[in-house]
């Protein structure tokens, strides 16, 4: 795999080379598939050589092969056509990286503040956990005092007789009070949940559109670098 800007020199003089990927890598199998170019079966023999520029700086140029360079190659007069072709194609590479981090700094801004709004209104829903376990506590509470309250009047069967109607009567009406009171935080919750499944779905859609966004202004930078790149000699079309 080649690393940085990669050009194949072939030994009648052409040097050929693609669009870098989205790493910032130009394939040399690419560049041979493009060309209509097979493979090298003969080490020493072989008909074109790899190069590749890592840091896309002179600097780092080298040769990608693993043994001798066949003789036909001046290695000097390489070197200087690939920093003559760089200084051309590297232009365009930093354009389309300053287009793609613009882009990119928005999408994280647009879906940085969806997800914002989203936990706002899941923090809602920690604020309706306390209220709905303080209310559950409550009515637990509320019960235990009238069933205790039932059954101190059930403890002394003549009071009992004359009184366990009214006894029940309002132990009925106390637990009823109660459970509409829990009835009502639950409500709460369904009405959260309708809250937050709309909140969860606007995050989401605003997090689509924003990558949709992002997506449209990157294909029309790499078409615009593409396009700069293929005046560019020795560059071979898809």
């Amino acid at each position: 795999m080649c690393e940085g800007f990669g050009v194949i020199v072939t030994k009648d003089g052409r040097y050929l080379w693609i669009e870098p990927d989205s790493s910032g890598n130009v394939s040399h199998s690419d560049v041979l598939r493009r060309a209509g170019i097979k493979d090298n079966d003969k080490l020493f023999t072989r008909m074109f050589v790899r190069v590749e520029i890592p840091t896309w700086k002179i600097g780092s140029f080298r040769f990608d092969e693993d043994s001798t360079l066949p003789g036909w190659v001046d290695e000097d007069a390489v070197k200087t056509y690939c920093n003559k072709l760089l200084k051309r194609v590297a232009p365009a590479w930093a354009e389309y990286n300053k287009v793609k981090g613009t882009a990119l700094a928005e999408y994280e801004k647009v879906k940085g503040t969806a997800w914002a709004e989203y936990n706002k209104v899941m923090y809602t829903l920690a604020e309706y956990n306390k209220v709905m376990d303080t209310a559950w506590a409550e009515y637990n509470k509320v019960m235990d005092t009238a069933w205790a309250e039932y059954n101190k009047v059930m403890y002394t069967l003549a009071e009992y007789k004359k009184v366990r109607d009214t006894a029940l009567a309002e132990y009925e009406k106390v637990k009823g009070t109660a459970w509409a009171e829990y009835n009502k935080v639950m409500y709460t919750l369904a009405e959260y949940k309708k809250v937050r499944d709309t909140a969860l779905a606007e995050y989401e859609k605003v997090k689509g559109t924003a990558w949709a966004e992002y997506n449209k202004v990157m294909d029309t930078a790499w078409a615009e670098m593409v396009e700069k790149l293929s005046s560019i000699e020795g560059y071979v079309k898809e």
